[in-house]
Order: C-alpha cells, then structure tokens, then sequence
C-alpha cells in the first residue's frame, strides 16, 4: 500500500513538473529517461538511484571523461596557439640627398636628361613614350639692368629691369625623331644661395629682341638667353639652375652666374706734365687730341711750342680750368675723357663703310 501511495505521488510531482515547463532534468542511466530535478535523486519510471558522475577534466586528447562510469562529455581542448611575436619592420632607409653639381661660370657641364614624345620633361616615371638626350651647356654672359642700359639705350626703350644670363646649348650626337625645343625639353630657373627662385621668361636667341620656341639640332652649339626681370629680390641671384629629370629621379646642376676670379682692375693713367718746352711721344697725343676737338689747327710735330700753348689755354678755358698754358694730369684726363668711346665709334664707322 505505502509503495503504491510513493508512486502515485511520484506520478503526480512528475505530472506537475512537466506541466510547469521545468527544463533542469537528470538523465537516468538506468532506463534513460529524463527525470525532473524536482523529483529528486529518484527515478519514477524504474526506481534507480541518480549518479553523481566524478569528472576528470579533459585534456588535449580526450573530453571531459567520469572516472566511475567512463561516461564523456564536451570536446577535447583546442590547444591555446602560442602568439607568434610580431616582427619589427624594417626600417626603409631614405637615399641620402644627392649633392647638386656646381658649375664655375664660363666652363662646360653635360648632362642627360628624358623627354616625352611631345618634348616636354618627362617629370613621372610612368610616362612611358620618351627618349634620354645629352646635353653639353656652359655659361656665356651675365647681364644686368646697366649692361642693357649701356648697350641698347639708344635703340630701344628700356624699363630699367632688363637682365639675362646667356648660355650655349649643345645637343650630342642625337639620332632620334624628336624635336628638341630647350624651352620644354629642360627645366631652368634661377636661384639664389638662399633658395629664393626666379622663373624668368622663355627662352629666346637674343639679348633684348629675338625668336622663342627655337628648336636645336644635334652637334650645331646654339647660344640663348634666359630673360628675368631685375628686383630688390633679384639682386641676390647666384645660379642658373638645371633640373634633369630621369626614371622620376631629379637631379640639379647651378651654373655660376658670376666668376669667382675678380677682374684685375686696370691701372690708373698717370698723365706727365706738359708746358712749353716739352718733346714726345706724350706731346704728340696731345696735339692729336686738341685738333680732334678743334682747337689745334697747326703740325703735330711733337714739339710743345707757341701754337700748342695757345691751343691747351682755349681747352682750359673750355674744361674751366686756369688759362695757364699747363697741360697737368687733372686737365689732361678732362681732356681725353671720352677719346675710347669715340675711337670705338669711328672704327665701327669705318668697318661699316668698307662692306
């Protein structure tokens, strides 16, 4: 009687369960149905006992393993993968500065650089059509804004800016089929020591008035101007820069703008003193002078005498100077001043007139 009021009852707490929605149940090892957690360590459905499994952790091998029964439960281990150190990059040297090539004034650099099939500078590596040229360049004249004013002055009218550096330009050995224009085909500024730029204007064949876009041929030297205008900014001006461009890499040449070897200065003209009474060669440029200006108009002998005091005393008085018949050094260089300037015309004259 008291085993059938212990099953009924079992019954009935298994009914409740199920119908709650217990979801904590025991598998019993016995008959292999679920039996609710509620219930007990019992099974209603064949009497056995709930076994407590004594587990052995799992390892790298086996699962998680009971050591009573053997029953397994999970998966092995997944070993822990041993962090790999992450190694350093190395370092990318950047290429040292390649040092820009200077050139003295006056003296020949050549050089290669690439140019496109449409000759402008192949600046990019990725552009492909272009073909590698030499050059040989060297640095002609350096004229500022009174070399301008001395020389075209009375031909043209001038802004007082005028400045050039005149260069010669060869192309070697060329075979190719492209035109090569200087103006597109290589990249030329103006610098100063402090890296200050000029652009400048376009290259042209003359000092004040000539061609742009001219073309050079190979092996025939052709001389151009770089033109800039002359500034407060401009007067520190060292280099005629040239930027060579090959595979992307650029490179620099700075032309010298200016000699390093200061001109020796001229040596000062000493005049003697000249009066009545004195003979030579010195007498007789004199007497050359005063009639050139017109106030001699007897023998160039050489002879300082009566008619060459008379002339020195009408050129004192036209100079300003005491009327004493004394040609000294200071009257001497009034005198004479101007004589190159006119003899330098006169020859000219004459070339002129015998073509």
């Amino acid at each position: 009687m008291r085993k059938r009021i212990f099953a009924i009852v079992c019954v009935l707490a298994l009914i409740v369960a199920l119908s709650a929605g217990a979801e904590s149940a025991w598998k019993c090892d016995n008959c292999g149905k679920r039996v609710p957690e509620t219930i007990g360590d019992v099974c209603p459905y064949c009497g056995a006992r709930k076994h407590v499994h004594t587990w052995r952790e799992a390892t790298y091998t086996e699962p998680r393993t009971c050591v009573e029964c053997g029953a397994t439960e999970g998966e092995p281990l997944t070993p822990t993968p041993t962090p790999k150190p992450t190694p350093s990059p190395t370092p990318t040297l950047e290429p040292a500065p390649v040092e820009p090539k200077i050139v003295p004034f006056g003296e020949s650099c050549t050089f290669q650089t690439q140019v496109k099939a449409d000759g402008n500078v192949r600046v990019k590596a990725t552009d492909e059509a272009y073909e590698t040229i030499s050059l040989t360049m060297r640095l002609v004249s350096y004229m500022l804004p009174q070399d301008y004013a001395d020389r075209y002055a009375n031909q043209y009218r001038l802004r007082g800016t005028e400045a050039s550096v005149g260069f010669e330009l060869l192309l070697n050995d060329y075979t190719g089929d492209l035109t090569v224009i200087p103006q597109d085909a290589i990249k030329l500024t103006l610098e100063s020591e402090a890296g200050d730029v000029e652009l400048g204007y376009r290259l042209m064949d003359a000092e004040i008035s000539g061609n742009y876009g001219v073309k050079i041929d190979t092996n025939t030297p052709k001389e151009l101007y770089k033109r800039y205008q002359y500034t407060n900014a401009a007067e520190n001006l060292e280099y005629l820069v040239v930027t060579t461009y090959n595979d992307g890499e650029e490179g620099r040449i700075l032309f010298k703008l200016k000699s390093d070897i200061a001109p020796e200065p001229s040596p000062a003209v000493i005049y003697p003193i000249l009066q009545k009474g004195s003979n030579g060669d010195e007498v007789v440029a004199l007497q050359k002078r005063l009639t050139e200006l017109g106030y001699l108009e007897g023998a160039i002998d050489g002879a300082f005498g009566s008619g060459t005091e008379r002339a020195v005393k009408a050129a004192q008085k036209a100079l300003g100077f005491e009327q004493n018949g004394i040609a000294d050094h200071q009257f001497q260089v009034k005198l004479f001043a101007g004589a190159e300037e006119e003899t330098s015309d006169a020859d000219q004259e004459t070339a002129s007139n015998a073509e």
